[in-house]
C-alpha cells in the first residue's frame, strides 16, 4: 500500500487522473531542465570553438605569410632563414595548441589520471623559467623570479603545463 498526497489519501494500486498529471508534469520539468543543460553545453562549446579558431588562425596567418614571401624567391639566405624560423616557431605553437586540446578531450573523457602530491609552486615556476631560458623564446629578455614558497596539492606534469602556458 502507498500513500499519495498530504490529505492521507490511500491508493490501493489505482492511479487517479491527478496522480498521472503530477507524474507527467514532473517528467516535463526534468526534460526542460535537461534541454536547458544541453543548450548551455552547446553555447559553451561554441565559445570554446571560437576561441580555439582564433588561437589557430594567428599562427596559420604567420605561416602563410612566410610561405608567400619564400615563394617570391631571390632573397638573401639570411632573410629566407628568418622566414623558415617563423614557420618552425608557428608550427610548434600549433602543435602545442593541438596537444592542449587533446589533453582537454582526454580529461573530459576521464582518460587522464591526476597524480596529486604536495608541490612548491615557487619551485615549479623557477623550473619553467629555467627551461624557458634555454629556448629561443627568451632571447633578449632578462627574466627575474621572486617567488615565495606556496604549497599546493597538484599533479606536477599538469602544473608544469599550466605555468608554461602563462
Amino acid at each position: 500500500m502507498r500513500v499519495i498526497g498530504t490529505a492521507g489519501h490511500v491508493d490501493h494500486g489505482k492511479s487517479t487522473l491527478a496522480d498521472r498529471i503530477i507524474q507527467l508534469c514532473g517528467g516535463l520539468e526534468a526534460r526542460e531542465m535537461e534541454a536547458q543543460v544541453r543548450v548551455e553545453k552547446m553555447a559553451a562549446m561554441g565559445r570554446m570553438s571560437a576561441a580555439v579558431a582564433h588561437e589557430i588562425r594567428n599562427p596559420l596567418a604567420a605561416i602563410s605569410g612566410a610561405i608567400s614571401l619564400l615563394e617570391i624567391g631571390g632573397m638573401e639566405p639570411e632573410r629566407a632563414g628568418r622566414y623558415r624560423d617563423i614557420i618552425r616557431r608557428q608550427n610548434r605553437h600549433l602543435e602545442h595548441i593541438i596537444n592542449d586540446l587533446l589533453d582537454v578531450s582526454r580529461l573530459m573523457a576521464g582518460k587522464i589520471t591526476l597524480e596529486r602530491q604536495p608541490l612548491n609552486l615557487a619551485d615549479c615556476v623557477n623550473s619553467c623559467v629555467e627551461s624557458l631560458r634555454a629556448t629561443e623564446r627568451a632571447i633578449g629578455f632578462h627574466i627575474v623570479v621572486r617567488a615565495a614558497p606556496v604549497w599546493i596539492d597538484g599533479d606536477a606534469v599538469r602544473v608544469d603545463q599550466i605555468v608554461n602556458n602563462l
